[in-house]
């Protein structure tokens, strides 16, 4: 697909599984849930992640883009705050309302 970058193999993180995913050979990029993360204590296994170069891409995923209710920009807020401590891409899962999803990464 014309204009997006191969970003090699990626894993979702999750806190359950935060030492393993840290610890994993071959893993070119990881995604956290944008709303599991909080600036100013980010968990150890991420900013260890980063600190090895592992790119960490903050998947938000209660945004609520294509919906009937408006965006809620808190949530937007609290995504562009994690997107800037962690990355600069970012992906959100935009939902028209006949159901159907589209996540891709923005660069």
């Amino acid at each position: 697909m014309a204009g997006i970058t191969d970003l090699g193999v990626g894993i979702g993180w999750r806190s359950e599984i935060d030492l393993t995913v840290e610890r994993l050979p071959g893993v070119d990029f990881v995604e956290v849930v944008a709303e599991n993360l909080h600036i100013g204590h980010l968990p150890e296994s991420v900013t260890l992640l980063l600190e090895r170069g592992v790119p960490v891409l903050p998947h938000a995923v209660s945004l609520s883009l294509g919906g009937a209710d408006q965006v809620d920009l808190d949530r937007v807020s609290h995504l562009g705050e994690i997107a800037e401590a962690v990355a600069r891409r970012w992906s959100a899962t935009t939902c028209a309302s006949s159901g159907q999803a589209d996540s891709t990464p923005a660069t």
